[in-house]
C-alpha cells in the first residue's frame, strides 16, 4: 500500500467517523424530545402572536408581529416590510409522546416563496432557552420546551418530517389594514387567525 493510498484511507475513515458522530448526535437530540414532551406536558393553547398590517402597496406589505409567551408577556416585536402583496407565517410542529408543540418558524411573502423570509426561530429559541416558555413554568418544564424548540427549529428536524415533525402555513391575506389579529395555537398544533 502506497503513502497516497494510506492517506486516502485515513481521510475516508475520518469523514465516515465525523458523519457517524453527527448522525449519533442527531439521534440523541431526537430521542431526548420524547422525555422532554413528557416533562413539558400538554401544550397550553393560547395567543402566541399578534399581527397588525400597517399597509399594502402594489408589491409590498408592512406589518408588525409580536410574539408572546405562556404568561401573555411580549417576548419580541418584528416591524418591517416584505416584497409581496401578502405575507404568511410558517410554523413547525414537534409531536412526541402524544404531545404536540408548535413554534413560529418564518414570516415570508406569500407570492415570493423563492425568497427567504424573516426567520422567527432566532426570537423563539436562544442559548438561554425557549422564549415562549413563560417564567411561571417550572425550570424543568422550561428546559423541556427548550429541548423541543431546539430540535424542531433545527435543520435536522427535516429528517424526521412525517410522524414527528410537520410544517404548516398561516395565510395573513385576510388581515385588513389597521386591525389587530391574534394568532392562536391550540393543544393539537392547529393555528388560527382571529380578529381582536
Amino acid at each position: 500500500m502506497t503513502k497516497s493510498d494510506r492517506l486516502v484511507r485515513i481521510i475516508g475513515m475520518v469523514v465516515v467517523s465525523l458523519f457517524a458522530l453527527s448522525l449519533g448526535g442527531a439521534l440523541l437530540r431526537f430521542l431526548s424530545c420524547f422525555r422532554a414532551a413528557r416533562t413539558a406536558g400538554e401544550f397550553p393553547a393560547g395567543d402566541y402572536m399578534r399581527v397588525y398590517i400597517y399597509g399594502r402597496g402594489d408589491s409590498t406589505v408592512s406589518a408588525r408581529l409580536s410574539m408572546y409567551d405562556t404568561n401573555s408577556q411580549e417576548v419580541c416585536l418584528v416591524e418591517r416590510s416584505w416584497a409581496s402583496r401578502n405575507i404568511v407565517i410558517d410554523f413547525v410542529s414537534a409531536k412526541f409522546s402524544s404531545v404536540c408543540y408548535t413554534f413560529p418558524l418564518e414570516v415570508r411573502g406569500r407570492d415570493s416563496s423563492f425568497m427567504r423570509g424573516t426567520s422567527l426561530s432566532r426570537y423563539v429559541n436562544s442559548s438561554r432557552g425557549c422564549a415562549l416558555a413563560g417564567a411561571s413554568l417550572e425550570l424543568k418544564e422550561r428546559d423541556a420546551w427548550h429541548t423541543l424548540s431546539s430540535f424542531a427549529l433545527s435543520p435536522m428536524a427535516r429528517l424526521f418530517e412525517g410522524r414527528h415533525i410537520s410544517y404548516s402555513t398561516l395565510d395573513l391575506s385576510p388581515c385588513e389594514t389597521g386591525k389587530e389579529y391574534a394568532v392562536r395555537i391550540d393543544w393539537a398544533g392547529n393555528v388560527f387567525l382571529m380578529e381582536i
